[in-house]
């Protein structure tokens, strides 16, 4: 009640944001006073603030202040909306990651998209009951996250259960097709 209308809608948008926020998502999202009205929201306790790895701060809310903010979104309309707007978000920062996953940047992409891991999730289940080419581009983005840091099972299932869903864009389907396949190898589940 003491937020203003403009507070309240960016902590109703926050709500698919499992894993936290960073300050250049919020400006991406919301524009350049993204990320000043992430830092308004911690100062009156509705975010706790963390640094990723690349000691950027990380927005994000107690799980009950995440309840609330979707309850309220839900009650004003927007929270399909919201989620929307979120699985665009992180599939676009698949798509900016995939190209440095093999270059000498690789490291700091992977950390990247590993403090994003709860949201690339989110994201990608979004994507798969709402906009399932969308979801196999993602999935055949996210191929060299899963492989190198080792989340080799849940890269197959999600590249497969993409695959077996939708007909997408032939590079898409190749690249998941492959990077399904080389999973499939390393984790001995070739059949």
């Amino acid at each position: 009640q003491l937020l203003g209308a403009d507070q309240r809608q960016l902590l109703e948008a926050l709500a698919p944001f499992i894993g936290g926020i960073r300050i250049d998502s919020a400006e991406s999202l919301w524009g350049p006073d993204g990320g000043e009205a992430l830092i308004s929201l911690a100062a009156k306790s509705l975010l706790r603030r963390r640094e990723d790895p690349d000691h950027e701060p990380r927005f994000w809310m107690l799980e009950t202040v995440r309840e609330f903010a979707y309850e309220e979104a839900n009650a004003h309309g927007t929270a399909d909306r919201d989620a929307e707007r979120h699985a665009e978000h992180f599939s676009a920062v698949a798509g900016q990651a995939a190209p440095h996953l093999t270059s000498a940047d690789q490291g700091k992409w992977l950390d990247r998209l590993e403090s994003e891991l709860p949201n690339l999730r989110a994201a990608l289940d979004h994507l798969m009951a709402h906009a399932r080419p969308e979801a196999l581009r993602m999935a055949a983005d996210l191929f060299w996250l899963w492989e190198v840091r080792g989340y080799l099972a849940e890269g197959r299932n999600r590249m497969l259960e993409a695959l077996a869903t939708t007909e997408g864009d032939d590079r898409d389907r190749a690249q998941a097709q492959m990077g399904a396949g080389k999973l499939s190898m390393i984790t001995g589940e070739v059949g």
